[in-house]
């Protein structure tokens, strides 16, 4: 894929070529990211995750010898690491789900995994069920990266408000 943009880059502007990697490149790259990519994601798996995305960048730019930063090229494009996408895509998903009284039957067990403190209503903690077999690969464990969640999302929440919310925590303070 990324020698496809760079062929086609030498055709196109810039600019649309930002619109070709933004929809057709992270359409597929991101395509059904919840389920592949989580908090048990090797290292080793991270660092393709990362090279792919940045070499996509750069390619955009025609940033061939490295003149751009990292942090240059995702302000420039507007997106975020695969690991802020990763954070920022799950944790939405299992507020939707926990937040659904009527919905499917991983919605109830999600809340009975969570535990809300009563110092702090707003904070929800999941329980840590580390010491059982299943370990990490635990539900409740999986989403341990929701305790950086600062804002009250045990409530129903507006899913505007939600995403906004969400990017503030997991992507913006974190550039």
């Amino acid at each position: 894929m990324i020698s496809k943009l760079k062929f086609l880059s030498r055709f196109i502007c810039p600019a649309l070529m930002k619109r070709v990697i933004t929809s057709h490149f992270f359409g597929m790259f991101y395509y059904a990211s919840t389920v592949w990519m989580n908090e048990l994601t090797s290292a080793s798996q991270w660092k393709m995750l990362n090279s792919l995305h940045y070499r996509a960048l750069r390619t955009g730019v025609k940033d061939h010898y490295y003149n751009w930063t990292k942090y240059d090229l995702n302000s420039f494009f507007g997106r975020a690491t695969p690991l802020q996408w990763m954070k920022y895509s799950c944790s939405k998903l299992a507020i939707n789900l926990f937040n659904d009284v009527d919905g499917p039957p991983m919605s109830s067990l999600l809340r009975g995994k969570a535990y809300i403190n009563d110092r702090n209503p707003g904070k929800a903690i999941f329980i840590d069920s580390s010491r059982l077999r299943i370990g990490r690969h635990c539900l409740a464990n999986r989403l341990s990266f929701m305790r950086d969640i600062k804002f009250d999302w045990t409530q129903g929440i507006e899913d505007n408000s939600l995403r906004v919310n969400l990017k503030k925590t997991f992507i913006i303070n974190n550039n």
